[in-house]
């Protein structure tokens, strides 16, 4: 952190810690919240330590309160997802299928198997490109740039081993 931030925050927390606090605390009406979030802020701008952020001899106060306003939404949409209704408490479990994994693991060892046969034909490029998209969590941009080739022609290779899979492999979901 900048001497700079490091003296903006100061004035910010001594000038306008009730502001922020009572500009949040309107909207979350929990004390432990609305401190939690002021913190948040406060750690958020001595970490961000960006100067487009800076106004007179604080922060832009419009984009604190933004940042707060945002932050306490986000939390509240997690806690709500979080939440589990009655029926969802009082369901009961289920067992385990080993045969349906079982399956699916016969397929996917299937598709690999007919990956790597592909690697001996005229295929072998196609398979390839499809295997470094689809064995890694790179997105077709990257893979491209990787290989050196265009992204239009990195999804063609990989349409055409997916469309070759759909034609010679069951799907395990039908």
């Amino acid at each position: 952190m900048t001497q700079q931030t490091k003296k903006r925050l100061e004035v910010l927390y001594k000038k306008h810690h009730k502001w922020l606090y009572s500009t949040i605390f309107k909207i979350t009406q929990d004390p432990t919240t609305s401190e939690e979030l002021v913190g948040e802020l406060y750690l958020y701008l001595s970490e961000k330590d960006n100067k487009h952020l800076y106004y007179n001899d604080s922060f832009n106060l419009m984009y604190c309160r933004s940042f707060l306003q945002s932050r306490y939404y986000n939390l509240y949409k997690r806690n709500k997802k979080l939440e589990l209704t009655d029926e969802e408490l009082d369901t009961e479990d289920i067992e385990y299928d080993y045969e349906e994994d079982m399956r699916l693991q016969t397929k996917y060892d299937e598709v690999m198997d007919t990956i790597q046969g592909l690697s001996k034909t005229d295929m072998w490029a196609s398979a390839a490109i499809y295997q470094l998209y689809a064995l890694t969590d790179q997105t077709i941009e990257e893979v491209s740039n990787d290989i050196g080739i265009s992204p239009s022609t990195t999804f063609k290779h990989i349409k055409r081993i997916r469309e070759h899979l759909k034609e010679t492999i069951r799907t395990p979901f039908t």
